[in-house]
């Protein structure tokens, strides 16, 4: 069996639960993602941050377990568990598959919201934030987010704005719980070593769906992006300046999509000294210490962005984004050479062998296969599709979606660079 190949048992339980079981007898070990619909991203009417505290709230205690004893049951059963931004990451030792999904079952049956833990955890999230923006790489990257999706949803922050925050209701929060965060909305996508028989068998009888409502829907919305040339500030007193440009980006299923990852190593995101943005105003220039930038990353159902990200002298700012320009105008003007592409080739080709190591990614492939309609061997046919790429390949894209013209940039630091509008 190619190991890029993943087929996954898929099976969906009466009330809306999907399952996706890709087991692989590499270790003992098995990761569980699950995961709720992304209401934040998709309806108005809910209070940004609403759904970000409502899953946080699920970890608060439910009727067997307080915040306490959830904690030392996940220590007792060597489960650990990382919050995403619309769920949950479990890894586990198969010896605990049973004490995994007793836990999930306290989590969507038995959850009980507690007005008197909710405002310690709004209050707790506020003050983490407004230590966030007080840190400038974090600032400036938030204000390009605001600027670049203007008026979507998509300018605010998954985890909510200190004003929205601040407005929340526990109310609402608790009315997402019931509507959002029950069986009938969630996905569960799990890798690794693990008994399927027990997993589907356990969960079956774990889920009560009595009392849920019937599945969410989505409203997905497309929205009209504007194409902008503009430059803002933040002033701090920050020895170093913050830096974050770029540009609206595309979707996860643009057809152009591998070309750009391909693009992305080349431009600003491969390791080392070796992208062209590093070499440039690293290595030659000395203007910063590191330099990353890309367009495909944040690629997912709606457009991610180019944006690059620096910190430099506040008195070499205006450098700086010039030096960006140019590089990423060179890549419109003059093709790549034959090196640069097939060090990249040969990179993505060693890092993709290695991203199938481990069952984190083989879940959150699972979870893309699922979300983005992917083929049981999409990894194979990236891995084919980046071989095949040429240097006019390369030229085309960056030409197509790489707009130096057309930038929003922001820099956060102790001056207020010429021609850059100032944010209060």
């Amino acid at each position: 069996m190619t190991p890029f190949l993943i087929e996954p048992q898929i099976m969906s339980y009466d009330g809306g639960t999907k399952l996706h079981l890709f087991k692989r007898e590499l270790n003992n070990v098995f990761v569980v993602r699950l995961k709720w619909p992304s209401a934040h991203l998709y309806d108005g009417q809910i209070t940004h941050g609403c759904a970000y505290i409502a899953l946080k709230m699920l970890l608060e205690g439910t009727k067997s377990l307080s915040f306490d004893g959830f904690n030392r049951y996940l220590e007792g059963s060597g489960i650990e568990l990382n919050l995403t931004a619309d769920g949950f990451s479990f890894t586990a030792m198969k010896s605990s598959l049973e004490k995994l999904l007793y836990l999930l079952s306290e989590l969507v049956n038995y959850s009980t919201p507690d007005e008197n833990r909710f405002q310690k955890l709004l209050k707790n999230e506020v003050d983490q934030l407004q230590s966030l923006l007080d840190d400038g790489d974090s600032l400036a990257y938030l204000e390009f987010v605001k600027k670049v999706y203007k008026g979507t949803p998509y300018a605010h922050r998954v985890g909510g704005d200190v004003e929205t925050l601040k407005k929340l209701k526990f109310q609402e929060v608790s009315q997402y719980i019931k509507e959002v965060l029950n069986w009938s909305n969630l996905s569960i996508y799990a890798s690794g070593n693990f008994c399927e028989t027990t997993f589907r068998s356990t969960l079956e009888k774990n889920r009560i769906q009595e009392g849920f409502t019937s599945n969410y829907k989505q409203n997905i919305q497309e929205y009209d992006y504007l194409k902008q040339n503009s430059s803002f500030c933040v002033v701090k007193d920050k020895k170093k300046s913050s830096l974050v440009m770029g540009h609206l980006g595309v979707k996860r299923h643009s057809k152009d999509y591998i070309k750009l990852r391909v693009l992305d190593y080349i431009l600003g995101y491969g390791s080392g000294f070796v992208n062209r943005l590093c070499k440039r105003l690293r290595e030659e220039l000395g203007l910063c210490y590191s330099i990353y930038g890309d367009i495909s990353s944040t690629s997912s159902w709606y457009p991610g962005c180019l944006n690059i990200q620096m910190g430099t002298r506040p008195e070499n700012v205006l450098n700086a984004v010039n030096e960006i320009e140019k590089v990423i105008l060179d890549l419109k003007i003059n093709k790549v050479n034959q090196k640069e592409l097939d060090d990249v080739k040969s990179y993505l080709k060693g890092a993709m062998y290695f991203s199938i190591e481990g069952n984190s990614s083989i879940a959150r492939y699972l979870l893309e296969m699922d979300i983005y309609s992917l083929e049981n061997d999409f990894l194979l046919k990236q891995q084919s599709e980046i071989q095949s790429i040429t240097l006019d390949d390369i030229f085309d894209v960056a030409n197509q979606y790489l707009d130096p013209q057309n930038m929003v940039r922001v820099v956060v630091g102790s001056s207020e660079p010429e021609g850059f509008v100032k944010l209060t």
